[in-house]
C-alpha cells in the first residue's frame, strides 16, 4: 500500500462507508467525530472503559436500526 495524504485517505474511506450502507446518510468520520466525542465525555465523567464500550456498540446499533425502519 502506497502513501496517501490523510484528506485523500478520509475520502476514500467515507466513499467505502457510503457504498456499503447506502441507507444511512451520515459519513464515517462523523461517527468516528462522535465516538471521540463520546470518549471526552467518558473521561470526563470518570465512566470506566466498559461502559464506554457498550455506549459505542449501542450507538451504531441504534444508527443502524433507525436506518434500516426509515426507509
Amino acid at each position: 500500500m502506497h502513501y496517501q495524504p490523510e484528506n485523500e485517505m478520509k475520502r476514500l474511506v467515507n466513499e467505502a462507508f457510503r457504498a456499503r450502507f447506502p441507507q444511512i446518510h451520515v459519513t464515517f468520520s462523523k461517527i468516528n467525530s462522535i465516538k471521540r466525542e463520546l470518549h471526552q465525555i467518558a473521561v470526563a465523567c470518570k465512566l470506566d472503559d466498559c461502559t464506554t464500550a457498550h455506549a459505542y456498540v449501542f450507538y451504531e446499533k441504534v444508527l443502524l436500526k433507525v436506518c434500516l425502519y426509515t426507509f
